[in-house]
C-alpha cells in the first residue's frame, strides 16, 4: 500500500461477515485497509457492516442505501459550497467512483454498476482488480462450496416483459455444471457462448475447451454461435455481448450468466443497463471458500462514463 496515493473524500469498506475461521485475517485486512485510508487524508472512513456475501439480496439493498447517502450528502455539500460562487464560477457535482474488485462476489460487481448507471448515483466509474495466481494444476480451483441458486441480479431485469424468443448468452469459466443448470432453468431457444481466452495458462485453455466442445454437440452450436474474447478485455465482452443482441430478434429476451472472470460481470451490468431486453442471472453458492492466492501482473483498471448523465453531457466536462 506504500506505494499508493488514495485521493477520495469518502471511502465505504465492505465488511461481509465471515466463519470464525476467517474472521482474524479479515479483521486484519480491514483495520490495514482504514488506516491506510486514513492516513491518506479521507475524511470520511465508514465501514458497512453486510451479512454473509451469499445473503446478497439484503446486502443488496444496504449497499445500495449506503450508496444513495453517500451521493446526497456530496451534493448537498456541492450545493452550499456554490452558494458561496457567482453563477459563472458554480460547478455541478461530479461524483466519481472507485470499486477494488479483487475479492468482491462477482453479483455485488453488478450490483454496483446497477446503482452508479440505472439508479444515476455515479456518472464516472471505476474498478480496479488484480489477477491472481491460483495453485491448481488442472485448469480447475473450486471457489465455493455446497449449492449454489442462480438468481436475478437485482436492478438488472429485462423492462420488456413476455417476448417473442429467448436467447441465452453464456459467459464460460471454471464450473461447467452450473452452465448447464442455468440453460435447464430458463430453457433458451437459442444459445450463444462467450469463452474467455488466456493463453498464459494452458490448462485452463484446455479446460474451456473441452466445454466448448461439449456445448457445441449438446446444442448443435456453429461457429457464429462462439465468440473467443480475451479474458480480462471487459471491452471485447461487452462487445461480443452486443454482437449477439444484433443477431436475436428485436422483441426477443436476452439473458446473460456470467461462469468467468471478474470483468465478464463487469460487461454484463453495462449491457443490461443499456439493453432493455437483458438480464442477468448470477451463481450465488451457499458458502465461498477461503483461497489464500499470491496477486499476478497486471493491475487492470476498468472506467465506465455515463454520458447520458446531465454531469457529463459533454466529453469535456471531465
Amino acid at each position: 500500500m506504500k506505494r499508493l496515493r488514495f485521493d477520495a473524500s469518502h471511502a465505504l469498506i465492505v465488511d461481509f461477515s465471515v466463519d470464525e475461521s476467517a474472521a482474524a485475517a479479515v479483521t486484519a485486512c480491514k483495520d490495514r485497509i482504514v488506516n491506510f485510508v486514513r492516513e491518506s487524508g479521507v475524511q470520511s472512513v465508514e465501514v458497512l457492516q453486510l451479512g454473509p456475501s451469499t445473503d446478497y439480496k439484503r446486502n443488496a439493498n444496504l449497499l445500495t442505501t449506503a450508496l444513495q447517502q453517500i451521493v446526497g450528502e456530496a451534493k448537498r455539500k456541492k450545493e452550499v459550497d456554490n452558494r458561496e460562487l457567482t453563477d459563472r464560477h458554480r460547478q455541478p457535482w461530479r461524483g466519481r467512483l472507485f470499486c477494488e474488485i479483487s475479492v468482491l462476489p462477482k453479483v455485488y460487481i453488478q450490483i454496483v454498476i446497477a446503482a452508479s448507471l440505472k439508479m444515476g448515483l455515479f456518472p464516472s466509474t471505476t474498478f480496479g482488480y488484480c489477477q491472481a495466481e491460483y495453485p491448481s494444476s488442472d485448469g480447475k480451483a473450486d471457489f465455493s462450496h455446497g449449492k449454489a441458486d442462480i438468481a436475478a441480479v437485482p436492478h438488472l431485469y429485462s423492462s420488456e416483459g413476455m417476448t417473442e424468443e429467448k436467447t441465452m448468452v453464456a459467459c464460460l469459466g471454471g464450473e461447467e455444471e452450473v452452465f448447464y443448470r442455468v440453460t435447464d432453468e430458463q430453457n433458451p431457444d437459442q444459445i450463444r457462448l462467450i469463452v474467455p481466452r488466456n493463453r498464459t495458462y494452458p490448462a485452463i485453455e484446455d479446460l474451456l475447451d473441452r466445454q466448448v466442445g461439449r456445448a457445441r454437440e449438446s446444442f448443435r452450436l456453429a461457429d457464429t454461435d462462439i465468440a473467443d474474447v480475451p479474458a480480462f478485455s471487459a471491452v471485447a465482452h461487452l462487445k461480443a455481448l452486443d454482437d449477439f443482441s444484433r443477431q436475436s430478434q428485436p422483441r426477443g429476451s436476452l439473458g446473460v450468466f456470467v461462469g468467468g472472470p471478474k470483468p465478464q460481470a463487469i460487461a454484463s451490468a453495462v449491457f443490461a443497463c443499456i439493453d432493455p431486453r437483458a438480464y442477468v442471472t448470477a451463481r450465488v453458492p451457499n458458502r465461498y471458500q477461503v483461497r489464500e492466492v499470491l496477486p499476478a501482473k497486471p493491475y487492470w483498471l476498468y472506467n465506465i462514463l455515463d454520458l447520458t448523465a446531465p454531469e457529463l453531457a459533454t466529453l469535456g466536462s471531465i
